[in-house]
């Protein structure tokens, strides 16, 4: 078992651009290569494209170019070597490392030990960590650098060309026959010769360390083992038999090689990564572009993406062959739905002979005013389609139509699943599909396919599908040819929506397809869809249409094909390729223009309801109206799903303002509008004038501040559902928030809704206990409060509302060592709607932030970005400023204003306070360490660690720890903080049986910064970290732990005041004391 831990730190993809002092970058780009990574190199400067001199350009400057353009390891069988030892990462900085060492090495690594180049200096770069292992002497047998029989450790700092790499000998290998590199028939160099590898007996695992071979990373490498002769024939003579390659190999060098394969079948290979993924689309290859970093799924920027950048994309993703003659189209403005998180690169700039998206050259920063709603997107599509010849166009022998060849389809391993993908890349986007087989419809003409695919059912063409043989290389008799027959089914009444509209029936149209809501593109709309949606919602007539902002979901669908008398948009046809959508999203109108309205109601929430119809307002018959009657009139207003009730009321006498529009009015209760009911216009009436309360309770509200709570706070509350308008003055479009201080309420049937007014736009959702302050923003609000049962042991909610500033948009948090300040674009946007992410600094340009969902995050060091100090008796206070100035582009070279400037402080604590504790006993000894932290405007990070040697080097492990009584433990406490112009002291160290003791039962082994201990000694002081040293006792109150607290005051490091002092005067002046008394 391996002792230590190996790594060959290569160069990881930080950024494609060249930082200059200044903070600004200047673009790279690699120009006439034969392939994106080789190329004369240029840089952008001065406005235009110019050439690098080579005088002086070597090897360590190639490696960051190559670093710059984004390609993900140099080699991945050399790098600066690092070890982890005790969980700390660290170089090796040995004078005396030798090729016997460096073979060594590469052997643990995997990697082939007979040739071995060793590196000094920073040609693989400086790192950051210690030095772990500062001497290695090893005989070049061991298999490991634990098993070598001279290794010294330290933990001093490595100097600056004085790290130690290696480049490891690798086993020359290919792919061939397939669309790239990373895919075809496996070949090494053998004997001077290359030669296929043989099939028999090869594993996941040795497949793996092939894709390794020819640079895939190791943790998201995928390896598919394809067929025999999927990527056409090789030559079968000598063929290299792999076996037992161990764990950990990144070279098969490290396997037993043999000649010989019983079988002759050669291996083929597809190696690709698990780093990118597509979201939001209407099939598995299509939708918002996100690659994984750093462990974490992150969008792309649109800025510079083209139909070149998706392309590659969709190689990576689907199939030989299909991948030579795959294109992506290039989406922008989040087309596929707005993602989360972080976004992780922009200005991709693919050739089209990359092997992977990571590959091109890219901005790495995260773009410029670049957010969620610039997210790019891919759609990919193949040159073919599918025909059915046979009885109709939806039943018949299967074709596929390329060109001008037409190709029939063998029925091996056909299933329901590859027909539904046949079906849909026909515009049956959902159907029901009946496999055929044995020519079932006739025999088709041309070649037959045999392609055994093995769909999902979700994918949009059978080229998409995962083929157990190669497309186009196998063929089968005509007597085989798979037939299908595809009926279309509905989808279901609760699979459309009408989204964000002003009124219920009315908004845009969104379909629940492929796993998630998406809109309509309006291009190619019509009548007929229209009255199909309308249909498909139970209203009675036919609607209108209309554009309709897209929201925040995907556009699914392209456009469908109804004629109009369809009772569901899924016995329709539907275009899922959006190459041609310009204009979206649909919008519909099922109302029919019928609209509701309270009367003689003061604010709107109960009373006489009137409906407009036909051009003007009338009366509701009222008579036998019951209770699901009013749930649809109040849904109509934009309350839905209330406990409405029919009141009693005058009945409104006839004349000129009494005309009954609405008699014999009947509903189910589940409708939100009339047009869903049955009734009828004309005819007689016993009652006119329908009275409805939609709430049990309710409040309006008109003031510019305010709170409100739920009835009984915070007692608990009643059974009820409540709706309580605010809707402060409003003569400058004042944008006002709302902050919900306090909700505590059951999260089974209780629910707080915010909407911006009366059916608004939905603004929160809450359910439970909400921790912390929540902000919405908006003009106005409806705040409604549903309880089903009631509660007496959940508190309510509180709420608050006033006029919005932009402090509120800015958040501070202040960490040990550095800014955390988060700007909320979403309220950001509410008081200056043209706010641009990449306009926000901190004091200087270069001092910018990243995107994490609608947020902008600032996190830069206190030491930087021009902050200043200032030190009071209580705290050290960092100051800055964030500002966006008036500017019409990012990054201006002038301004002559700014929009805006909000002061940022953080103040931290200039007493610390940190305790831990360990176990008396006869026990080996083991370390605790406690990392405090606290965020917010208040405290330094420092630590409380226990070591077994005065070196400092073997920490102690465990919690608590266990010291044997009378043996010495050696203490560090230690501050987390790169600002070295702030200096701390240890103040008081005290020991306690217990973590809350009497003062009569504490110990104290450092006062004032001395030692009053006499077994305790202060080893060392530094800016930043005190040593000392003490004997381990027992308390005989209580023998089972030991509690150590000590204080530590920071201060400026000019201070040499005495409370700042970091020398121990007191015992300084005692030990010369002594001294004179002897003379």
């Amino acid at each position: 078992m391996r002792l230590l831990e190996l790594i060959l730190y290569t160069l990881l993809l930080q950024q494609s651009h060249i930082p200059t002092c200044a903070g600004e970058t200047t673009p790279i780009r690699l120009v006439n290569g034969a392939h994106a990574y080789e190329g004369r190199v240029e840089v952008y400067h001065g406005g235009r494209w110019g050439t690098v001199c080579d005088d002086g350009f070597d090897a360590e400057d190639a490696v960051v170019v190559c670093r710059m353009l984004g390609y993900i390891s140099v080699k991945a069988s050399e790098g600066r070597i690092e070890v982890k030892h005790n969980g700390i990462w660290g170089s090796i900085c040995s004078q005396n490392f030798s090729l016997t060492e460096g073979m060594v090495i590469c052997r643990s690594l995997g990697f082939k030990s007979s040739h071995v180049t060793v590196h000094r200096g920073d040609v693989f770069g400086h790192s950051d960590r210690p030095e772990v292992i500062s001497d290695l002497k090893c005989n070049g047998t061991e298999p490991d650098i634990s098993a070598c029989t001279n290794i010294t450790y330290t933990e001093r700092p490595c100097s600056p060309g004085n790290e130690v790499g290696v480049t490891c000998d690798t086993t020359p290998m290919r792919l061939v026959g397939g669309a790239g590199p990373w895919e075809g028939r496996v070949e090494i160099q053998n004997g001077g010769h290359w030669r296929g590898v043989c099939h028999d007996n090869l594993n996941q695992q040795t497949a793996e360390i092939l894709c390794k071979m020819i640079g895939f990373p190791d943790n998201d490498v995928m390896a598919e083992i394809k067929q025999d002769h999927f990527y056409g024939r090789g030559s079968r003579d000598n063929m290299i038999h792999v076996l037992n390659c161990a764990d950990g190999l990144s070279d098969i060098s490290g396997c037993e090689l043999s000649r010989g394969c019983t079988s002759g079948v050669g291996l083929s290979l597809r190696c690709h990564t698990k780093d990118i993924r597509l979201q939001g689309g209407s099939h598995p290859l299509e939708g918002r572009v996100e690659v994984k970093v750093q462990g974490q799924w992150r969008t792309i920027c649109d800025e510079h993406w083209d139909d070149l950048d998706a392309t590659i994309v969709c190689r990576m993703l689907t199939e030989y062959p299909i991948d030579q003659n795959v294109t992506g189209i290039a989406y922008k403005s989040a087309f596929f739905g707005r993602g989360t998180g972080r976004v992780a690169m922009s200005r991709v700039n693919c050739n089209g002979s990359e092997v992977s998206l990571l590959t091109c050259p890219a901005d790495m920063t995260g773009g410029v005013n670049c957010d969620h709603s610039r997210d790019a997107g891919v759609s990919c599509s193949v040159n073919n389609h599918a025909v059915l010849v046979g009885t109709s166009s939806t039943t018949g022998t299967v074709n596929i139509v390329q060109g001008t060849q037409w190709y029939s389809v063998c029925d091996h391993s056909w299933t329901l699943e590859d027909a539904r993908v046949l079906c849909r890349s026909m515009g049956y986007w959902s159907s029901s599909p009946t496999v055929y087989v044995d020519a079932w419809f006739g025999q088709s003409n041309g070649t037959s396919l045999n392609i055994e695919p093995d769909c999902k059912g979700s994918e949009l063409n059978l080229a998409f599908c995962r083929l157990k043989n190669e497309w186009g290389n196998q063929s089968c008799s005509h007597s085989d040819d798979a037939g299908v027959s595809c009926t279309p089914t509905a989808l279901g009444f609760h699979t459309v929506r009408l989204s964000d509209g002003d009124a219920p029936g009315k908004g845009r149209l969104e379909v629940f397809y492929n796993g998630q809501w998406g809109s309509f593109c309006l291009d190619g709309w019509n009548q007929n869809n229209t009255d199909v949606v309308c249909s498909m919602l139970h209203y009675n007539s036919g609607g209108s249409f209309f554009q309709s902002q897209q929201g925040n979901t995907p556009v699914l669908v392209n456009s469908l094909g109804c004629f109009g008398n369809e009772s569901d948009i899924g016995y329709c046809t539907a275009d899922l390729n959006k190459a041609s959508c310009k204009l979206k999203s649909v919008g519909v109108d099922c109302t029919n223009g019928i609209r509701a309205r309270f009367v003689d109601s003061a604010h709107n929430f109960s009373g006489r309801v009137q409906v407009y119809k036909d051009g003007t307002w009338g009366e509701i018959c009222s008579a036998d109206l019951s209770d699901n009657e009013a749930k649809v009139l109040c849904s109509m207003m934009g309350f839905k799903q209330t406990t409405a009730h029919m009141i009693s009321g005058p009945a409104h006498p006839t004349g000129s303002h009494g005309v009954v529009k609405v008699i014999d009015l009947q509903c189910d209760g589940w409708e939100e509008h009339v047009e869903q009911c049955t009734y009828i216009s004309s005819g007689g009436c016993s009652r006119v004038g329908a009275h409805v309360q939609c709430f049990d309770c309710s409040g309006f509200f008109n003031t510019s501040t305010g709170n409100l709570t739920s009835a009984g706070y915070p007692m608990g509350y009643p059974r009820n559902d409540c709706l309580y308008v605010i809707a402060p003055p409003n003569n400058t479009d004042q944008i006002y928030k709302l902050v919900i201080s306090d909700l505590d309420i059951n999260s089974t049937g209780d629910s707080l809704e915010i909407t911006e007014g009366v059916g608004g736009h939905p603004l929160a959702l809450f359910t439970g206990h909400a921790p912390g302050s929540n902000v919405v923003a908006g003009k106005e609000f409806a705040v409604r409060f549903t309880s089903d049962t009631g509660s007496p042991s959940y508190r309510g909610f509180s709420l608050q509302w006033s006029p919005l500033t932009l402090e509120d948009a800015i958040r501070v948090n202040c960490d040990p060592t550095n800014w955390r300040i988060v700007v909320n674009m979403t309220l950001l946007r509410m008081m200056y709607p043209d706010s641009g992410v990449s306009q926000i600094y901190l004091s200087k340009q270069s001092c910018y932030g990243h995107v994490i969902d609608d947020t902008m995050v600032f996190d830069h060091s206190y030491t930087n970005c021009s902050t200043s100090k200032t030190v009071s008796d209580q705290f050290v206070t960092y100051s800055n400023q964030l500002v966006y100035p008036e500017s019409t582009k990012p990054f201006p070279l002038i301004i002559h204003g700014y929009r805006w400037r909000v002061d940022v402080n953080c103040d931290l604590d200039r007493f610390e306070h940190v305790t831990q504790h360990y176990k008396p006993t006869e026990a080996p000894l083991t370390q605790t360490t406690i990392h405090h932290q606290v965020g917010g405007t208040g405290h330094y990070d420092i630590m409380l660690q226990f070591f077994t040697d005065p070196q400092y080097f073997h920490e102690i492990n465990g919690n608590p720890i266990t010291a044997n009584i009378g043996e010495n433990i050696y203490v560090k406490v230690s501050l987390h903080n790169d600002d070295f112009g702030t200096k701390m002291r240890l103040d008081t160290c005290e020991t306690k049986p217990e973590a809350v003791s009497a003062p009569q039962n504490t110990y104290i082994i450092i006062k004032n910064g001395c030692s009053v201990d006499p077994s305790t000694q202060i080893v060392s002081q530094g800016t930043h970290e005190t040593r000392f040293m003490f004997n381990a006792f027992v308390f005989p109150s209580n023998q089972n732990a030991v509690y150590i607290s000590c204080n530590a005051t920071f201060c400026s490091t000019g201070d040499l005041s005495s409370k700042c002092s970091q020398t121990c005067h007191h015992k300084r002046f005692n030990i010369i004391g002594q001294l004179y008394n002897l003379v």
